[in-house]
């Protein structure tokens, strides 16, 4: 054995023993793009990633957002449209070079991708943001990065819409392996009936096997209305026809606008002017104290992502994809069935 092969055995050791320690000892890091009020850096919180940056344009949503993360839980908050801002200024602000992020979140506006209003828009400007998002990724190369969006999104009426991000994302993105998985909040820690496209994009140089998600919900009988909110008679729901759903049955998805109702002491009430639960059904702490109108409020909650589902799906990232070390204290994973897989985006 010569000399050069002994000193880059030498030096590949010493990397990986540096890399080790790192990740033994530091958190995961996570930036989050449409952050709103901070559904997905509650979820990051709790999965104990380091959220170095979060970034929106509405200013009520980033009020929300600093009177729950403030001093040992502070995070950073951007206001700014995605439009105004470039990958370079996200680096430039978080002080990282491109490569060394460990996951970007990335939880654009799904209100053209939904069915909630019995239509879609293929032609609402907020698609664009889903593909504008793609550029980020590129650029700022992280480890992984996280989509969340609306099952809509695979409606055949969207399919030119689906096929330009399956299109740029395997134009843009050639240094990812790429997978959707289609999930319910309700196998996933939350009590509401919320279904839910999540795409996991991997960086090739860490890729090691498929990526799979298991329900970690021990029993979802618990996440019924009447267990969340005895007091609640029925619900009534849904903006193109009415639903009605009863205590034993799971609350609907919540959505931005003030579409479902509940029958309490005989009396109809709005849901979104509730606030307790709003925050029960969709999982956030009960310190998450907000201090917008009733309206505000039931927008910027139904425009989140549930914490608890993405709590564990970032558990799923930071432990078996960037395999950090598990934390005893957090909850084993339950052995189940997989709810959904939808065909896979894979480079």
């Amino acid at each position: 054995m010569n000399i050069i092969t002994k000193a880059v055995e030498k030096s590949a050791a010493a990397i990986f023993d540096y890399i080790m320690a790192i990740i033994c000892c530091a958190q995961p890091t996570c930036i989050t793009l449409f952050a709103g009020v901070g559904g997905s850096s509650v979820g990051a919180h709790l999965a104990g990633f380091k959220e170095l940056l979060a970034t929106d344009f509405d200013p009520v949503s980033a009020l929300n957002f600093a009177n729950y993360f403030k001093d040992d839980r502070y995070v950073p908050y951007w206001v700014a449209d995605i439009w105004d801002i470039t990958p370079l200024d996200i680096l430039q602000r978080t002080m990282l070079d491109v490569g060394q992020l460990c996951l970007l979140l990335i939880t654009s506006p799904c209100q053209g991708f939904s069915e909630a209003s019995g239509k879609f828009d293929p032609l609402d400007p907020r698609n664009a943001l889903f593909l504008r998002a793609i550029a980020f990724v590129k650029a700022i190369k992280p480890l992984v990065a996280v989509y969340e969006n609306v099952p809509g999104m695979y409606s055949p009426k969207l399919t030119p819409i689906m096929n330009e991000v399956k299109l740029r994302m395997k134009e843009e993105l050639s240094e990812y392996r790429v997978f959707c998985f289609k999930l319910n909040a309700l196998f996933f820690g939350v009590p509401s009936d919320r279904v839910r496209v999540i795409f996991i994009c991997i960086r090739i140089d860490i890729f090691r096997v498929n990526p799979f998600f298991v329900p970690v919900t021990p029993n979802i009988g618990e996440f019924t209305i009447a267990n969340i909110a005895p007091a609640i008679q029925q619900i009534q729901f849904g903006q193109s026809k009415k639903i009605i759903r009863f205590p034993n049955e799971f609350m609907p998805t919540i959505t931005a606008t003030e579409g479902v109702k509940y029958l309490e002491d005989g009396k109809w009430y709005k849901l979104s002017e509730n606030e307790t639960y709003l925050r029960k059904f969709q999982s956030f702490p009960d310190d998450f104290v907000l201090s917008g109108t009733p309206t505000q409020n039931c927008k910027m909650i139904g425009n989140s992502v549930p914490p608890n589902m993405m709590a564990n799906i970032l558990r799923y990232v930071k432990h078996e994809i960037l395999c950090f070390p598990s934390d005893l204290t957090e909850p084993p994973h339950q052995e189940a069935e997989i709810l959904s897989l939808l065909p896979a985006i894979i480079q």
